[in-house]
């Protein structure tokens, strides 16, 4: 529980009934303990980086749903897991809060992942260098609006002037985080990372 997704994890499992496992520190830092612990604990959906996941075997954890995040997902590691699984990508800077954006669900032989489509409470844009929205396909920076934006980096006036700018797309005031990722739109409406500016 270091980092924002877990109010995903924390809350996505409480408020729909389900258990959490706390996972030891000391467990955590030997993937065969992990392991054996979502086996024995019968882990059935697991929020993970895909790094992290690339060291725990898809076989023994063939009825655990997955959803990576964190960084960048290698086809490679959805060949490996969404056979005969839900298997989802999501994308969310810290500075957005959580998610604001999620992977209809992953097919293997399908090439690396898209970011997935902009969740319900986050308005998502893709812009140039003046912030005018691209045309699908075109690659750009992502900028993220809506209520989960943090107001800025504590004690660092300069780098929040710079990553939370205003919005010229929302009511007046609104503001919106300059991810400093490259991204394109697909034609299915879904984004793909492709890098860092």
């Amino acid at each position: 529980m270091a980092f924002d997704v877990s109010v995903w994890e924390i809350f996505g499992a409480l408020l729909r009934g389900g258990r959490l496992v706390v996972v030891p520190e000391e467990v955590t830092v030997s993937p065969e303990d992990f392991q054996a612990l979502l086996v024995a604990e019968r882990v059935d959906v697991l929020t993970q980086t895909p790094s992290a996941v690339g060291v725990l075997s898809p076989e023994v954890l063939a009825d655990t749903a997955l959803a990576v995040v964190g960084e960048a997902c290698s086809a490679d590691v959805v060949d490996r897991w969404a056979p005969g699984r839900t298997m989802i990508n999501a994308y969310g800077p810290t500075e957005t809060t959580m998610c604001v954006a999620i992977s209809a669900p992953l097919r293997p032989g399908s090439g690396v992942p898209p970011i997935g489509f902009p969740v319900a409470y986050a308005a998502l844009f893709v812009l140039d260098a003046w912030l005018r929205p691209v045309a699908a396909g075109v690659v750009g920076e992502l900028y993220v609006a809506g209520a989960g934006v943090a107001v800025g980096y504590v004690g660092r006036s300069g780098l929040t002037a710079s990553r939370f700018v205003a919005c010229p797309f929302g009511r007046p005031g609104m503001r919106m985080y300059r991810t400093g990722d490259l991204v394109r739109w697909d034609e299915r409406g879904q984004l793909h990372y492709l890098g860092r500016v």
